[in-house]
Parts: C-alpha cells; sequence; structure tokens
C-alpha cells in the first residue's frame, strides 16, 4: 500500500482516543494511552533532561507491560534521568541514541556491557555517509542502506522535502556564513582551524570586512557589540570599528 504510514497513523489515533479529552490525554490513564498507540519496534523521542512531562511520560512508559510493548527504540538528546534507562532494564526497550549521558554516563555504559542497551552508532554513520556527498565518508555509502534510511526517515534529500535545487540558494539560509553562525550562536560555535585561520589571513595585517549591522539573532535581535564580542572571542581577533564597515584584523 502506498499510504501504509498514513493508515497506520489513523488506526493509532482511533485506538488512543478513548482516552482522550479532544486532543489532551487523561493523565490517569495514560499507561492505556501508551499500550493503545505504541507498538514492538517503534521509535519513541523522549525529553531526558528534568522536565515535568519528561519526568511523569517516561516513568509512565517504564510502568508499560514489556510483553505488549517491547524493542523500543529511544531517541533521548540527555540521559539525565534515571527513569528512561529503567525502560531497558524491564525490557520495554533495546535501542538508544543520545547526545549526552550526563550524570547517568556510568550507568548507561554498564547497560551496554551487559548487552542490555544497543547504541545506534551503525545508524548514525550510515546517516552521514548517505549525505556526505563526494567526500571519504560519502564514498563509503551503501545504497541500499540509505534507501532503507529515506524511508524511515533517517535521513532525507532536498528532493523528500520538496525542495527545488535549483532555487536553493545561499540566500535562502538564514546562517550564510562563519561568522554568522559564531554570532548567532552567541560564540558556543567554535569554527574549524581552517576557518580561523582564513580569516586571520597570513599577511602582517589581514583583515575580514563585515557590514556594520550584522545579522539578526534567529531568535530575537542582538545588538551589534554582543555580535562582535562573539566574534571576537571564538576567532580570537581585534575588532575595530571603521566607517560604515567593521575590520576584523589579526
Amino acid at each position: 500500500m502506498w499510504d501504509s504510514r498514513r493508515v497506520a497513523k489513523a488506526d493509532r489515533v482511533r485506538a488512543g482516543a478513548g482516552h482522550c479529552d479532544g486532543k489532551t490525554i487523561r493523565p490517569d490513564e495514560l499507561t492505556d494511552f501508551l499500550h493503545a498507540v505504541l507498538r514492538p519496534g517503534d521509535r519513541v523521542a523522549l525529553e531526558g533532561d528534568n522536565q515535568k512531562q519528561a519526568d511523569f511520560l517516561s516513568r509512565t512508559l517504564a510502568e508499560c507491560d514489556p510483553a505488549r510493548i517491547d524493542r523500543l527504540h529511544m531517541l533521548i538528546p540527555s540521559v539525565s534521568r534515571p527513569e528512561p534507562l529503567d525502560l531497558f532494564e524491564r525490557g520495554i526497550a533495546d535501542k538508544l541514541d543520545l547526545c549526552y549521558a550526563g550524570p547517568q554516563s556510568v550507568r548507561i555504559a554498564k547497560l551496554v556491557e551487559d548487552g542490555t542497551v544497543h547504541i545506534g552508532e551503525e545508524d548514525r554513520r550510515a546517516a552521514l555517509a548517505a549525505i556526505a556527498g563526494v567526500t571519504p565518508i560519502g564514498g563509503g555509502a551503501d545504497a541500499h542502506r540509505t534507501e532503507a534510511l529515506r524511508r524511515d526517515r533517517l535521513v532525507a534529500f532536498p528532493e523528500d522535502l520538496k525542495i527545488e535545487t535549483r532555487l536553493a540558494t545561499r540566500s535562502l539560509l538564514a546562517a550564510r556564513s562563519i561568522a554568522d553562525l559564531v554570532a548567532w550562536s552567541g560564540g558556543l560555535y567554535e569554527p574549524p582551524v581552517a576557518h580561523v585561520a582564513q580569516l586571520r589571513g597570513v599577511s602582517a595585517r589581514p583583515h575580514l570586512v563585515l557590514p556594520t549591522t550584522l545579522p539578526a539573532h534567529p531568535v530575537g535581535p542582538l545588538q551589534d557589540v554582543d555580535h562582535l564580542d562573539c566574534l571576537q572571542h571564538s576567532f580570537g581577533l581585534h575588532i575595530d570599528h571603521g566607517e560604515g564597515a567593521v575590520a576584523v584584523l589579526q
């Protein structure tokens, strides 16, 4: 069936409707709701920090019956609470993708060593190779594996996102340069060494001329001085204000 995902979603929505008031799930029926809408092997995205909803959801999910729900693939940005790992010890989940383990790192390492948790490194490597293009990493991409990742929506190409590549120019990007990335991250983004060297140049007083008004922050406008401080801090450069421009000097 060409619309199998749509049909499956509709079936789950109907199955869970009896535990909801409109679009609100009744808290005391959350376990029954999860039993109704989850299927073995599902990918489940869960906030892993100390937000109240993350705490409540992870504790409730851990109370589910592993005979009905198992082999879940958990997608957790930051595993900082113990409850999500209880899912693995109870046999409800067996695969984990995460960005940061935090205070649970020792426990995760032990669960991985015991074979209770499987970290999805293979999928991440395959996804990276699929989008790496003409690079040493991209050269190792497997076409069949890439198509499987696209079907699972773990990898998306421009055509999957309805993007016309002939219209996808740099002008459509929110951040159009390394300087934009540094400024918008508040100095948290550290450019690759090659870019720092490029900005610093090789002559006695190389400089990069930027417009006086730098891009607005994606969340809200920042003062130009904040952008400049970020650039100065991240690149280790001296910044002079010129007429109508800012010169970043070595």
